[in-house]
């Protein structure tokens, strides 16, 4: 996962779905530690 910046942050995920939720960026993958 590659991000820029800390909070407010667009993650690039090779194969999932990101979604915004004010400033948490909450990934659908369970291995994803964030």
């Amino acid at each position: 996962n590659v991000g820029l910046g800390r909070d407010d942050t667009l993650f690039s995920l090779i194969d999932g779905t990101v979604l915004f939720e004010g400033r948490r960026v909450s990934v659908r993958p369970e291995n994803s530690p964030f």
